[in-house]
C-alpha cells in the first residue's frame, strides 16, 4: 500500500524544469514506472488468486487496443523490404499502446489485491482527499501570487510564460488542475470529521475560480449525482422523478448549449475529426496519431490548422471522439461495453457510502472527457483507475448502506 500511496501523491508533481515538456512527460514516466513497480512487486509477493473481474468487454478492448497497435506499428515495422531506404517508424502508436495495456492490467491488479477490504478503500480514499487538498492549496496560493517553485517561467507548447495568477500548480494548465480536482469533490463527503469538511470547502472553492466551464460542471455533475443518490435512499420515488425533470429542463436548454458548443473552439476540431474518421472508420488511424494527422497540415480547416499550430493541441478534447478517430467503431463500442459494465455495477453499489462517492467521482472524470482529457493525464488517469478497480470490487469493501 506505501508504494500505492507515494503515487497518489507523487503523480500531480512530477516535473522535470528546463525540459522540453516539464509537465506532462515527467508524469507519464512515473505512471509507467509507478504502474510496472505496482504490477511486479504485487504479482512476485503475493500468489495468484482465482478472483477475475468480470469485465469482458474490458478485455475485448485491450485485445482490439494491442490488434491495432501491432497492425499500425510492428507489422510495418517487420515487413519492410530488403534494401528499402525508409523504414516505417510508428513508435508514437506503440507506446500509448503500451500505456492502454498497462492501466488495464494495472486496474486488475488494484481490484484483486488492493481493493479488498472496507479498511483498504477507504485508507484509498483518504490517500486520495489528501492529495487533492494539497493541489488546491497551492493553487489558492498561486492565486495570490504567493508561488515559490512553478511561478519560474517553464516554457512549453510554445508558451513562453503564464498569465498573472494562473492556477496551474504543476499541471502546467489551470484547466487540468481543474479538472483533476473536480473528480475529487465527491469523495470528501466520505468522511465526516471536520478537517475533510474544510478540504472539501479549499477544492470546491479552487474549482471555482478557474476560469473554466466545462471544469466547473464536472464539478458540480460530480457533487449532484453524490447528492442524488443519497435522496434516492431516503426518498426514491421522489429522487426517480426528479430524473424526469432534469431531462425536461435538459431539453429546454438544449438550443443554448448547442449555440454555446458552436462557438467554442473544439468545435470546427470535432467537425474535422468526424471528417477525417470517415476515411477509416473501422480500423481509425492508430493510437495517437491524431497529432500526426492535425500538425501535419492535413486538417482542412484553416481554423483547426490554427489551432493545432498555435495551442499545440494532441487530441480533439473530447475523448470519445479522439477513441473513435484513433481506434474506429470497433473501438469505441468496446470502450463503451466496458464503461456500462462498471456503470451497471456503480448503480448496485450506489446505496452505500463508498460506492456513491466514487460512483459520483466517475460522473465527475465522464462529464470532463466531453471537453478534455481527463485519460490523457496521468494523474486523472490514475484517478480513474482507481475509480473503476473500487466500483469493481465487491460489494463488502464498500462498507454498510447509509
Amino acid at each position: 500500500m506505501r508504494l500505492l500511496q507515494l503515487l497518489i501523491f507523487t503523480l500531480p508533481w512530477a516535473v522535470l524544469p528546463r525540459a522540453h515538456d516539464p509537465f506532462w512527460q515527467p508524469k507519464e514516466l512515473v505512471w509507467l514506472a509507478g504502474c510496472w513497480v505496482l504490477i511486479l512487486t504485487t504479482l512476485t509477493r503475493y500468489p495468484l488468486v482465482g478472483s477475475t473481474w468480470n469485465n469482458r468487454w474490458a478485455g475485448w478492448f485491450g485485445a482490439w487496443v494491442l490488434a491495432s497497435g501491432l497492425a499500425v506499428f510492428y507489422w510495418p515495422y517487420i515487413s519492410y523490404p530488403a534494401g528499402a531506404r525508409e523504414i516505417p517508424f510508428a513508435i508514437h502508436v506503440w507506446l500509448p499502446t503500451v500505456y492502454v495495456l498497462t492501466g488495464l492490467v494495472t486496474i486488475w491488479v488494484l481490484r484483486t489485491y488492493y481493493c479488498t477490504s472496507l479498511a483498504s478503500v477507504l485508507a484509498l480514499t483518504r490517500w486520495s482527499c489528501y492529495a487533492a487538498v494539497s493541489v488546491a492549496a497551492y493553487a489558492l496560493l498561486q492565486r495570490v501570487g504567493a508561488d515559490e517553485f512553478f511561478r519560474v517561467d517553464l516554457r512549453f507548447a510554445g508558451q513562453t510564460g503564464w498569465p498573472a495568477h494562473s492556477m496551474h500548480t504543476a499541471f502546467g494548465n489551470q484547466q487540468l488542475t481543474a479538472l483533476y480536482l473536480s473528480a475529487h469533490l465527491p469523495l470528501f463527503w466520505v468522511f465526516r470529521e471536520r478537517r475533510f469538511l474544510a478540504g472539501l470547502a479549499l477544492v470546491a472553492l479552487a474549482v471555482a475560480l478557474v476560469p473554466c466551464t466545462f471544469t466547473r460542471l464536472a464539478g458540480l455533475g460530480g457533487l449532484a449525482a453524490y447528492g442524488w443518490v443519497r435522496w434516492e435512499r431516503r426518498q426514491p420515488s421522489r429522487a426517480r422523478w426528479s430524473l424526469l425533470g432534469v431531462g425536461v429542463a435538459g431539453l429546454l436548454l438544449l438550443p443554448w448549449a448547442v449555440d454555446r458548443v458552436q462557438r467554442d473552439e473544439r468545435w470546427p476540431v470535432w467537425q474535422e475529426t468526424i471528417q477525417l474518421w470517415q476515411q477509416r472508420p473501422i480500423t481509425g488511424y492508430g493510437l495517437q496519431s491524431f497529432p500526426a494527422y492535425f500538425h501535419a497540415g492535413k486538417a482542412k480547416r484553416w481554423s483547426v490548422q490554427q489551432v493545432g499550430k498555435e495551442a499545440g493541441w494532441l487530441h480533439p478534447h473530447n475523448e470519445a471522439l479522439k477513441v473513435l478517430f484513433e481506434l474506429g467503431v470497433p473501438g469505441l463500442v468496446l470502450l463503451l461495453g466496458a464503461l456500462w459494465t462498471v456503470l451497471g455495477t456503480a448503480w448496485m453499489n450506489r446505496h452505500t457510502v463508498l460506492g456513491a462517492a466514487w460512483a459520483s467521482s466517475g460522473i465527475a472524470v465522464l462529464l470532463g472527457s466531453l471537453a478534455g482529457f481527463p485519460w490523457h493525464l496521468a494523474p486523472t488517469a490514475f484517478t480513474g483507475m482507481l475509480i473503476v478497480a473500487v466500483l469493481a470490487a465487491p460489494l463488502r469493501t464498500h462498507g454498510a448502506t447509509g
